[in-house]
């Protein structure tokens, strides 16, 4: 049984098994720990100061949507519609663009039909909010500066207007999304 030369012989010269019979060898792998992210948990304190951040940031975009929805307004005056006989009702209109935007942003599964309504409303209301802009601004009297007529007034109504036109409905949904997790909504 323990013949030197059957122990020194080299494995390739003993006969093959056929692979169902063959050893399988398995090596265990040290366990990798899973972690799991911790649940935020909220003191009152915490979830007071959060939730004041998130309202201002919800004032925050009323504010940016504001901005876009007079210079929607302006743009419509200044292209001779009578929105001022509307009164309240005026802001209707921005307020029904807002919804177009919110609720047909593009998205998986989102039917073509509204996916092309949705460019639509956004390209006006980004043309309107930009050519309204400007109008609004120009001439306009913030102090004692008066806002003068030059290109870089285009600018400016640009920079507004892109950041008016799609952000806070964006931002209002982000603001609204975290304090629901603040309070278990």
């Amino acid at each position: 049984m323990n013949d030197p030369q059957v122990l020194s012989a080299p494995t390739q010269s003993l006969p093959s098994l056929s692979p169902a019979l063959e050893p399988k060898i398995v090596r265990e792998e040290p366990a990798t720990p899973v972690i799991r992210p911790k649940k935020k948990s909220f003191t009152t304190y915490d979830r007071i100061m959060e939730s004041i951040a998130h309202v201002t940031t919800l004032g925050g975009a009323a504010a940016l949507w504001w901005v876009g929805a007079q210079f929607t307004l302006a743009f419509l005056v200044m292209i001779g519609m009578p929105i001022h006989q509307l009164s309240y009702a005026q802001w209707l209109i921005p307020a029904g663009i807002t919804a177009i935007e919110i609720k047909y942003w593009p998205h998986k599964g989102l039917n073509r039909n509204l996916i092309a309504m949705f460019l639509i409303i956004a390209g006006i209301d980004l043309t309107t909010t930009l050519i309204g802009g400007q109008a609004w601004l120009e001439g306009r009297v913030i102090g004692a500066f008066t806002i003068p007529d030059s290109g870089w007034l285009w600018v400016i109504a640009g920079v507004a207007a892109c950041f008016s036109a799609f952000w806070p409905e964006k931002l209002a949904r982000a603001a609204i999304g975290e304090l629901r997790k603040i309070w278990n909504i």
